[in-house]
C-alpha cells in the first residue's frame, strides 16, 4: 500500500477496462482463503497467499476463469477456522445455507465446481 502514497501526483490504484466494476477491496488480517462464487453458481476457494503482490503499474491477477456470460456476484475471506468476518461459517444461496466447509480448497484461476444446492 506505501507504494501508493504519494505526494506529487495523483496514483490510480486499479486499470479497470470500460464497464469493469470493482466488487471488493480489503486489507486482510487474519484471512487465508478467498472463496469466490459467479452468477451462475460456479464456487472457486483457495488459499490468500495463491495471489501475488502486485505493483502499482500492473494489472492484477485472475481469481477465477469465467464463462462468456458469467460474472462475480460474491467474495468471501475466511480465517483459518473456515469462519468469515461476520463469524459465520457459511453463506445463503437461492435462499440455501451452504457451509464453506462444502467447497473444496483448489487452486487460484481456475474455472471452480458448480454449486448443487
Amino acid at each position: 500500500g506505501g507504494e501508493f502514497d504519494v505526494s506529487k501526483k495523483t496514483v490510480a490504484a486499479t486499470k479497470l477496462a470500460e464497464g469493469d466494476l470493482l466488487l471488493s477491496v480489503r486489507a486482510l488480517t487474519e484471512e487465508n482463503q478467498i472463496l469466490l462464487l459467479s452468477e451462475n453458481g460456479y464456487l472457486l476457494r483457495f488459499p490468500i497467499e495463491d495471489i501475488s503482490q502486485m505493483k502499482k503499474n500492473s494489472v492484477g491477477v485472475r481469481g477465477m476463469r469465467l464463462g462468456a456470460n458469467d460474472s462475480l456476484k460474491e467474495v468471501h475471506y475466511l480465517n483459518p477456522f473456515g469462519m468469515d468476518e461476520r463469524g459465520s461459517s457459511g453463506f445463503t444461496y437461492n435462499e440455501t445455507m451452504v457451509d464453506y466447509s462444502r467447497v473444496k480448497l483448489q487452486s487460484r484461476d481456475g474455472k471452480g465446481s458448480r454449486l448443487k444446492v
